[in-house]
């Protein structure tokens, strides 16, 4: 039997039941052991996935996002516990959803700031734009407005716009999953002075050789892409 003939059978499970296609490498001390390509990089066309499929990182992202904020932080750029407003003046003065003994909902000025190791452990208050609070509904409003005003815009546009959105309560006092590494990204803009994909091109992608990573297709990038697909029917999203 093959040393890893068991991880060729699990990945071929894994298609069977899930994913159209999957892809794994294992390493030991700089040496590849093993590399297997299973199913489809593209359902439809009957593309195999192979060494040079490129996917999409999604959340991913944030793990690269904070470890390049904290090359800043190794370098002295910025504190945990500075208040974002030294860096994001647009959130000097936050405002908390509260919720009063009749159930109305009302604002109220945030009795402390949000700092900067809150943006890094998602307890700033601030969710991901959604029908599940009121932050996320006045999220949902505030990003449809900018993109019915401006079309197309960066970061730091979308940054300063949901400052104006209430928090969904006071910083450091709970945690929940959304916005916050999106703020560290716009950290990371505001102290380096580039667009976050150049930085991370510069001080995490080129020097480690990773050619294929990025926010923009360049290249060929495009035509590897994997497709994106519907887990449950195996069909394009």
């Amino acid at each position: 039997m093959s040393r890893f003939e068991k991880v060729d059978q699990l990945l071929q499970q894994f298609i069977a039941n899930g994913p159209a296609g999957c892809g794994c490498a294992i390493a030991q001390n700089g040496q590849v052991l093993y590399e297997g390509y299973h199913g489809y990089a593209d359902l439809e066309a009957r593309k195999p996935i192979t060494e040079d499929t490129v996917y999409r990182l999604f959340s991913m992202t944030k793990v690269i996002v904070c470890a390049a904020a904290l090359m800043l932080y190794e370098r002295g750029q910025f504190l945990l516990n500075e208040p974002l407003y030294e860096y994001l003046p647009e959130y000097r003065n936050s405002y908390v959803f509260k919720t009063a003994p009749n159930g109305h909902t009302y604002m109220d000025k945030a009795e402390t700031p949000i700092l900067i190791k809150h943006i890094f452990n998602m307890s700033a208050g601030l969710p991901y734009a959604s029908e599940y609070s009121d932050t996320g509904k006045a999220m949902q409003k505030v990003i449809t407005a900018l993109k019915d005003k401006q079309g197309k815009y960066d970061l730091r546009a979308e940054i300063k716009a949901l400052s104006e959105v209430p928090l969904a309560f006071e910083p450091g006092t709970r945690w929940l999953y959304g916005y916050g590494h999106d703020l560290v990204a716009g950290l990371i803009e505001v102290i380096s002075g580039k667009l976050l994909g150049q930085f991370l091109k510069d001080e995490i992608f080129d020097p480690l050789g990773m050619k294929n990573t990025g926010y923009r297709y360049r290249g060929d990038i495009e035509s590897r892409m994997a497709s994106f697909l519907s887990t449950d029917r195996h069909r394009r999203a």
